[in-house]
């Protein structure tokens, strides 16, 4: 009976996985991250054969390909929309494995095949608006934000207020608020949609 009990436990959650191996945007996004991490691996094996045996170089190939393909991540800022704190040419390292995300951090997500940086402001169940004066008011109370210089606009082609931030979703808006494309312009962002928290940022301008 207890292997049974066990196997109509995980019955449901086994179906779903086939469910969703079954859409193919689903099968897509798995063998473009297949294909990244095979790549890197190659490319990790080819740099490092000229300096270890085929099986160590092999092996650091993999290892570090887990930790830069799995564990953590690497994209640079393709332009000032984070402006001053990260700058266009910036390399951004972020957490992959992060569940949870919470205000103020600073994470890399996609939306329509391209990666954008942003800084959360809104989670589950949170109400945004904006007011005339273009502040930011969360739950009916305007946000202090002393380390963002810009005022924050509504955009004209952009989402109507108040919003309501639906279950696993996150109101993603990016430091410089004027004209940047963020939650303003494409609503709030899906967890599924976010790539990991920034946890680190290597300063490449005007070297």
């Amino acid at each position: 009976r207890g292997v049974l009990g066990l196997i109509e436990t995980e019955l449901p959650g086994f179906y779903a996985m086939l469910a969703r191996w079954g859409r193919p945007e689903y099968l897509l996004r798995k063998l473009a991250h297949f294909s990244e991490y095979l790549l890197l691996g190659l490319l990790l094996y080819t740099l490092l054969r000229r300096k270890f045996s085929p099986a160590v170089s092999a092996l650091l190939a993999v290892m570090l390909a887990v930790l830069f393909g799995v564990i953590f991540g690497m994209t640079s800022a393709k332009n000032q929309d984070m402006s001053p704190k990260i700058c266009a040419g910036d390399l951004l390292l972020y957490y992959r494995l992060e569940r949870k995300y919470s205000d103020r951090d600073v994470v890399v997500f996609q939306k329509e095949g391209t990666l954008y940086t942003g800084r959360i402001v809104a989670r589950e169940k949170d109400k945004v608006e904006i007011t005339d004066k273009n502040e930011l008011k969360i739950n009916g109370s305007i946000v202090n934000e002393p380390d963002i210089f810009y005022k924050t606009p509504a955009y004209v082609d952009g989402i109507s207020y108040p919003v309501k931030v639906k279950k696993d979703q996150y109101f993603i808006l990016c430091d410089f608020r004027e004209g940047a494309k963020d939650s303003r312009y494409f609503g709030a962002v899906n967890a599924k949609d976010i790539k990991g928290r920034v946890i680190t940022v290597l300063r490449r301008s005007n070297l």
